[in-house]
């Protein structure tokens, strides 16, 4: 009777390990289930947040870029009346008023056909020449009037030494005067305004956050999507995936390569 009773507990003892290592694997797939499961819903909260901070982000640019059309369309109103004058002397106070009331402008010049500084918030842009890029982006279809990103303060300071890593880019507007000149209304801006309000927002949000014109160019960035202005991205895979939404999710390499939500 002996041998039988050792078979019986040996049989007892390989089902009780068998059990045993059946609940341990079941506990692994549940507990390999609960850490996806909190995996998803770390990651969907993050796309979340990261949604409602780029229409956040987008929201505050656009407003920014729309009250310096709005000021430069008033200027233009003005310039544009019946009896009014274009002389430097009234113009430069209408323009440096409009540059006061925006915090985000540092100059509001007029310049005439070929670009050339008549009158200006600033007066050491009076004389400079508007970039001819500057002026080239009217003619860009579809999309706001708004120059690449260019090195330097403004017309009067671009490739001073002292101003290395600071950059505008402008926004222009073209304009007729009651005597038919062509004149050109052209405000800089400074694109820190928008790189500042990104840095208080993304804070704990986001790693990085960035502004680019339609075509692809960076106007600015922060965090990891850093980059000089005027880097253009037009060969990152994001851009075409929202060229035509006005909000949506991109899950892959986004500037420089960097992943991105």
């Amino acid at each position: 009777m002996r041998p039988s009773s050792t078979r019986i507990t040996a049989t007892a003892e390989r089902t009780a390990l068998a059990l045993g290592g059946l609940f341990a694997l079941v506990l692994l797939g549940v507990a390999a289930v609960l850490a996806w499961n909190l995996w998803r819903h770390v990651e969907d909260e993050a796309v979340h947040a990261s949604a409602n901070l780029a229409r956040e982000l987008e929201d505050h640019a656009t407003r920014g870029v729309a009250s310096v059309e709005l000021s430069l369309d008033l200027i233009a109103e003005t310039l544009s009346g019946p009896g009014e004058r274009t002389d430097p002397s009234s113009s430069q106070r209408l323009l440096a008023d409009a540059a006061r009331r925006l915090p985000m402008v540092r100059s509001v010049s007029l310049a005439d056909e070929l670009g050339s500084i008549l009158a200006s918030s600033d007066p050491r842009n009076e004389g400079r020449v508007v970039p001819p890029e500057v002026i080239a982006t009217l003619d860009r279809p579809g999309t706001a009037p708004i120059s690449a990103p260019r090195a330097g303060r403004d017309f009067h300071a671009e490739g001073e030494a002292r101003d290395v890593g600071v950059h505008y880019f402008a926004l222009v507007k073209r304009i007729a005067t009651p005597a038919m000149a062509r004149l050109h209304l052209v405000a800089t801006v400074n694109p820190d305004w928008f790189a500042s309000h990104q840095e208080v927002m993304r804070d704990g949000t986001a790693d990085g956050a960035a502004l680019l014109r339609y075509d692809g160019v960076l106007i600015t960035a922060t965090g990891t999507a850093l980059a000089p202005p005027g880097t253009h991205a037009g060969g990152a895979p994001f851009l075409a995936r929202l060229a035509d939404v006005p909000y949506g999710e991109w899950d892959g390499a986004g500037l420089q390569g960097v992943a991105s939500i």
